[in-house]
């Protein structure tokens, strides 16, 4: 219905009804959804009633709502709502307005919202999978794989295994040295060979060295070894290499290998180091290797003499005392002494040892002093080293006299490295 006929309905309406009317419609308008009875509003005196307009909440109201709308005061102004100028004149605001029992409006309609299907959680049926099978997953067989592949894993493998210790060995190797690569140097001096197989060939520098076997003799005990120059020109020792003497893979003892001979193109002669009885019974594997001296390990000395420690080392018949300042040589004291008993070449080295005497005495501020008995002979050397020239020691060769201010942990390595025993 458009605003027209809802204008043209309501002044029809306004000739037709009376007040009376009016509030008996309502009463039975409002009274329409209720069940209970309610007081007759014949009893109520005739007051004028602010009508109560019901708007729609939704569609499926709105004809509900609008046969409500008809039986309202026809005085009411629908202009608000509709849109449609109103004929009447406006109530006054200040008249005042008996309002209208609380028994009497028009009950409140409620919408009940319509659940939202996409909202709703899924409802899981029980009776889905009861009387019907799935396949959920299925697992498929394996294919067989290629025996070629198969073989060729095995082979590396066994190849692995096989050179595994290599493997481990260059990779020890390479931290130790930073991560560089080898050289053949380097291969060769980290590698410890038995002792006594007369294969073995160990090449440092332009020298090679091999047949390594121990000799004992005249109480005297020795590594016997070939030394060849491989190089076209003469070798001179500038440098100290040793021999790693090992029992398994425990170090027993360690020989110096130098000489302060030249060494001709070519050429090549036996040589031979000292040890002490304990390395030389125990070692059976040996190493060549050069030792700078940054390696050597420390030495202290607990013997005192005046104003100097000493450091007292023996080897058979021979004492060597050094003596220190501040861990700086400062002078050496040698004392030999041969005797007659048991000794089969004890007249050949006393005739030796006076000559050596001899010769000692000719060198400023180098005492020596012979003394013989019938049953020994004793050589005694006193060396002041700070006024003998370094080269003046080089010449006599000998490996266990050191020139003025070495050091301490210098001369403790080395001179055992020559069989002797220090303390």
């Amino acid at each position: 219905m458009d605003n027209k006929d809802l204008n043209n309905k309501i002044d029809s309406t306004e000739e037709q009804n009376t007040s009376t009317s009016l509030n008996e419609e309502a009463s039975e308008t409002t009274q329409a959804p209720v069940q209970e009875e309610t007081p007759k509003l014949a009893e109520q005196p005739q007051t004028e009633v602010t009508p109560v307009i019901n708007i729609p909440e939704s569609n499926e109201k709105k004809e509900e709502v609008k046969s409500q709308n008809q039986t309202l005061n026809t005085n009411a102004d629908f202009s608000s709502i509709f849109g449609v100028a109103s004929e009447e004149k406006p109530v006054e605001e200040n008249k005042p307005v008996k309002e209208v029992p609380k028994e009497e409006l028009a009950p409140e309609v409620k919408v009940t919202e319509q659940p939202n299907p996409e909202k709703q959680p899924a409802k899981f049926n029980k009776d889905l999978f009861n009387n019907e099978e799935k396949i959920l997953y299925e697992i498929k067989p394996e294919k067989e794989g290629n025996p070629l592949v198969v073989v060729f894993f095995f082979i590396f493998l066994v190849v692995f295994i096989i050179f595994l210790p290599s493997i481990v060995k260059v990779a020890n190797f390479k931290s130790n040295t930073g991560g560089n690569t080898p050289t053949t140097k380097q291969e060769e001096e980290s590698d410890i060979y038995e002792l006594g197989s007369t294969a073995v060939r160990v090449k440092l520098d332009n020298l090679e060295f091999n047949n390594f076997v121990k000799i004992s003799d005249n109480d005297e005990l020795y590594i016997n070894f070939t030394l060849t120059n491989t190089a076209s020109q003469p070798y001179m020792f500038d440098k100290k290499y040793y021999i790693t003497l090992y029992d398994e893979e425990t170090i027993v003892g360690y020989a110096l290998i130098h000489s302060y001979d030249i060494v001709s193109a070519y050429g090549s002669y036996e040589a031979q180091v000292v040890v002490n009885e304990n390395t030389y019974r125990r070692a059976n594997h040996f190493k060549v290797e050069e030792i700078v001296p940054s390696r050597y390990p420390n030495k202290v000395t607990t013997e005192v003499d005046g104003d100097y420690n000493v450091l007292t080392c023996t080897h058979l018949n021979d004492e060597m005392k050094y003596y220190f300042n501040n861990s700086s040589l400062v002078k050496i004291t040698e004392t030999y002494k041969e005797t007659l008993e048991g000794n089969k070449n004890y007249s050949t080295d006393k005739e030796n040892y006076r000559n050596l005497s001899e010769k000692y005495k000719q060198i400023d501020h180098f005492n020596s002093t012979f003394v013989e008995t019938n049953t020994d002979f004793t050589m005694l050397n006193d060396i002041d080293l700070k006024d003998i020239p370094d080269k003046t020691l080089t010449d006599l060769k000998v490996y266990r006299y050191f020139r003025y201010s070495e050091q301490l942990n210098n001369i403790a390595f080395e001179i055992e490295a020559q069989g002797y025993t220090c303390r």
